[in-house]
């Protein structure tokens, strides 16, 4: 049975992805523990694999939950790894790969009717898709009407890119996120004025919850 039977939000995918090129998904916005992000990558809610038959996903996220025992196992067999460089550089490898980029200042700003993300000063992904040489894709996004997936940002591989390098690269991922979100919500008849701003800047480094 379908995804929209079920009453989840469909996966919609822009292009068909290159098979031999391995994707470094960031996935906005963060939401409350990622839901959004785990149904469809590590569950078959929404069809992942018929609509990529060649990629196998995996979340990466935030390393202290892979201290909880019983949880840590739960979300392992989910597919999901840590989110520190050396686990992430592993997976660029192989094909696939999804991160929440926004990280846990977004997650708490998750609230019904609004958008918040927080990507302008998140430029680690970036960086890591330059050095193993990765296809950035600008998706996946929720969005009025389901989850929508945008077409990749080809990398040069930059095994030390430079701070103009990563900047000039994360503002081309800045631009086609906007872009896409636009499309999407004019399709979905969401009047221009309820368009959400620019991304705005983050407060600070990331640390687990104690």
């Amino acid at each position: 049975m379908s995804a929209p039977q079920w009453g989840v939000p469909p996966l919609v995918k822009s292009t068909d992805p290159d098979p031999s090129w391995n994707y470094l998904f960031g996935f906005h916005p963060h939401g409350v523990l990622v839901s959004g992000a785990c149904s469809n990558v590590c569950t078959e809610a929404t069809g992942f694999s018929h609509l990529f038959p060649h990629l196998q996903p995996h979340l990466l996220t935030l390393p202290c939950w892979f201290q909880l025992p019983v949880f840590r196992d739960y979300i392992m067999c989910a597919g999901s790894v840590p989110s520190d460089k050396a686990s992430a550089s592993y997976l660029l490898s192989l094909p696939g790969g999804l991160l929440a980029v926004g990280g846990p200042l977004e997650a708490w700003e998750a609230k019904p009717g609004a958008l918040s993300l927080r990507i302008r000063n998140q430029k680690r992904f970036v960086k890591l898709a330059l050095e193993e040489d990765s296809a950035a894709r600008e998706g996946a996004q929720r969005a009025p009407g389901g989850v929508r997936m945008g077409a990749p940002i080809p990398a040069q591989r930059t095994p030390r890119p430079s701070r103009a390098q990563v900047d000039a690269q994360h503002e081309v991922y800045l631009e086609r996120l906007k872009q896409l979100l636009k499309e999407h919500m004019a399709r979905s008849g969401v009047p221009a004025d309820r368009h959400p701003p620019p991304p705005r800047r983050a407060a600070g480094p990331h640390r687990c919850p104690r």
